[in-house]
């Protein structure tokens, strides 16, 4: 039939150390080597984890002097291929000045951890957030939104 040829495998759930070379094997009988089919790659893709700002970890205002730089980082966990973040403003409009990004293997070492650092002196007070999605994932995943406040006002 149909069926005669063919060797499945299900794997569920899929994690990423579940990323490797595959084959099917069929045991030869007396004296009759054993068959093997090609080898089967299987990489594995992950969601980005949930972004944070970790300057918003405990309150979700920052209090600043006027004219002083202010150094946020946005940090998301667990993407493959790694995640990729952005910054925006509270009126949606996106930052791009003064980021700078770094990516690492986590520990696992198939899946990354991606750092985003923002670095500015705001104008006026404001509200910011950062958003990520890698390739394999799209969807836009949002931070918690953290208010800087001018001290004394």
């Amino acid at each position: 039939g149909d069926r005669e040829h063919v060797c499945d495998l299900t794997i569920e759930p899929v994690l990423p150390l579940d990323e490797g070379e595959y084959r099917c094997q069929v045991s030869g009988g007396d004296g009759v080597p054993a068959i093997a089919s090609p080898p089967a790659a299987l990489s594995v893709n992950s969601e980005p984890g949930q972004p944070y700002i970790v300057q918003a970890w405990e309150e979700d205002m920052v209090e600043v002097q006027e004219g002083e730089e202010v150094e946020l980082e946005c940090q998301s966990q667990g993407g493959r291929p790694p995640a990729e973040i952005q910054w925006w403003d509270g009126e949606g409009r996106r930052i791009v000045s003064d980021v700078t990004e770094h990516v690492k293997r986590m520990e696992d070492r198939k899946t990354f951890r991606t750092v985003s650092t923002l670095q500015f002196i705001p104008s006026v007070p404001i509200s910011v957030k950062c958003t990520v999605s890698n390739d394999a994932f799209p969807e836009i995943k949002e931070s918690e939104i953290l208010q800087i406040r001018f001290k004394g006002q």
